[in-house]
């Protein structure tokens, strides 16, 4: 904002100069000097605005998305990656909350961000709205911007409070700020800022931030991935708990694929095939001792949707990941419910009351074609784990208020 004050001084200055040396009278030069100065800092504000949006439109059209496909043994053959990393994206890019009481940089950052592939962005224009917006999301956010110098709850009081809330213990907080005083960063720091960016900030270089803090975040959670890859794989080899049906050997039913195949299928989605398609995880617990065949699970998850074709593969341990298209996000109750009717009209009570399924909420796949099979799947699982454990929350307190 001081930037965009201090060109149109300077404009007005040197219209009012000008007026003068070609003879005009000294209140016309004035009257030049303050409407030069006022279109001036109009303009300075509007413009980058209009080419961020631009930018961002063309990073989510989907014919750029499809015009370089992956190579094989790259993102398009995910059975030949090391691992698969932690989801940190939802949709389209890692997901942002913006907390700042100027307007004009609430209006520029979701613009920068969309340009760098990060296309949820949240804002916010006060402290105590951050904080609500933080208690009341289902997903956390994967990156916090927070202005330094607000009313009321500023910026510092903020990171400290947020620093204090478990699932924002390690997220990457940047400041913003015009605060270059050693007081005001040390203060920062201290309440557990990651990192800084000062006001005004150049638009490629906050890009680039964002980019390097996205990429630093996967990097860090592919390898954690590498590290439990080769414990998982052994565990998997001692699983007797599941019993699962290959693809293609259950008659009818031809919604089962390789999960490899299902994420070379998110992976080639663009257009209005990759506007509607949505990404969920269905999981099967059970209690009954011995493995159990997953088999009528399969059918029922297809019964369910017989109305909407889908694909589905089963991620292990349990877990299957369908992939549909619609306008309109299922509700995972009610999903929830049809498959355990389709489960017991074509298995019997018995089955159907031994087995308890849980269903996520649904994802859009984003618009970033390299991390959008991993990172829509993984969310997947990660909201389906999170619809079993509030569950089970549930039952415990009913339980407890029964007995």
């Amino acid at each position: 904002m001081i930037a965009f004050v201090a060109i149109g001084i300077l404009a007005g200055a040197l219209s009012f100069a000008t007026a003068l040396f070609m003879g005009a009278s000294f209140w016309f030069a004035l009257m030049l000097y303050s409407l030069v100065g006022a279109a001036s800092v109009l303009v300075a504000a509007v413009i980058p605005m209009i080419i961020g949006e631009k930018a961002a439109g063309r990073a989510e059209d989907p014919q750029d998305l499809s015009a370089a496909d992956p190579a094989p043994g790259s993102v398009s053959d995910p059975v030949s990656a090391a691992a698969e990393p932690q989801a940190f994206l939802a949709q389209g890019g890692m997901r942002i909350l913006a907390v700042d009481d100027d307007p004009i940089i609430l209006g520029l950052i979701p613009r920068i961000a969309a340009e760098v592939g990060c296309a949820d962005t949240t804002i916010s224009s006060s402290g105590a709205q951050a904080l609500s917006i933080l208690e009341q999301s289902f997903r956390p956010y994967d990156c916090l911007l927070l202005d330094i110098n607000m009313p009321g709850i500023d910026g510092i009081e903020l990171c400290g409070r947020i620093r204090q809330i478990a699932a924002y213990r390690d997220t990457p907080i940047i400041m913003l700020t015009a605060m270059k005083d050693l007081d005001h960063l040390d203060r920062a720091f201290r309440a557990g800022a990651s990192d800084y960016i000062s006001k005004p900030f150049d638009v490629i270089a906050f890009g680039t931030c964002l980019r390097n803090v996205q990429d630093k975040i996967l990097q860090a959670q592919m390898e954690q991935a590498d590290q439990a890859g080769a414990a998982a794989k052994a565990a998997l080899r001692e699983d007797e708990d599941w019993v699962v049906p290959a693809p293609g050997a259950m008659a009818g039913v031809e919604t089962l694929i390789e999960h490899a195949a299902l994420q070379n299928y998110l992976v080639r989605l663009s257009g209005v095939a990759l506007s509607g398609a949505y990404v969920l995880a269905v999981g099967v617990e059970h209690e009954a001792e011995g493995p159990v065949d997953l088999a009528p699970v399969v059918g029922a998850v297809t019964a369910a949707f017989a109305q909407q074709p889908c694909v589905m593969s089963y991620a292990g341990d349990g877990q299957f990941i369908v992939v549909s298209n619609s306008t309109n996000m299922p509700d995972p109750s009610a999903l929830e419910r049809s498959i355990e009717d389709a489960l017991r009209m074509q298995s019997g009570a018995t089955l159907a009351s031994a087995l308890t399924i849980n269903v996520g909420m649904a994802v859009r796949p984003g618009s970033n074609r390299t991390l959008r099979a991993k990172t829509a799947i993984d969310s997947a699982l990660r909201l389906s784990a999170s619809r079993a454990a509030g569950r089970k929350t549930v039952a415990r307190a009913f339980g407890g208020l029964r007995s």
